[in-house]
């Protein structure tokens, strides 16, 4: 029994490494590869070309976006009340890859700050599509 005992502790922290280990790699396969994130970021470079405000205005109010894992978020960049020089952002719309399904799941911020399904259309094939259904806005949601 004495014996086992290093060999049980062994296998036990084997076992927790290996699956940390799957974790890990599964994490690392979440993120967009460099592949999809060119044609992303160009996508996004180009939407904000049209939409962000005059530059007058963006000193006050600026879109920006922002690629996280799967995610692509949408943000307002506003300066923070009060303190001068300091900017907060706050995302309004959100579309995260699901690569098994090959589709975005659409995503909008309610007024409890938490990220909600989009209930007209709660996929898109397209990022593009992601876009088109944020500028079309029907129910005031973006």
């Amino acid at each position: 029994m004495v014996d086992r005992w290093p060999q049980c502790l062994f296998i036990h922290l084997r076992s927790i490494y290996i699956s940390f280990e799957q974790r890990f790699i599964h994490w690392l396969t979440m993120t967009l590869d460099i592949t999809h994130s060119l044609p992303i970021i160009e996508l996004m470079e180009n939407y904000l070309a049209k939409v962000r405000p005059e530059p007058e205005i963006r000193p006050e109010l600026d879109l920006g976006y922002e690629i996280t894992g799967q995610s692509v978020t949408l943000h307002e960049i506003r300066p923070v009340y009060g303190l001068r020089g300091q900017t907060q952002t706050s995302g309004y719309a959100k579309a995260t890859y699901v690569k098994k399904l090959d589709h975005w799941k659409v995503f909008w911020r309610r007024a409890d700050r938490k990220w909600h399904a989009y209930p007209p259309q709660p996929t898109v094939k397209t990022l593009a599509d992601f876009l088109a259904l944020v500028d079309e806005d029907k129910h005031g949601c973006f």
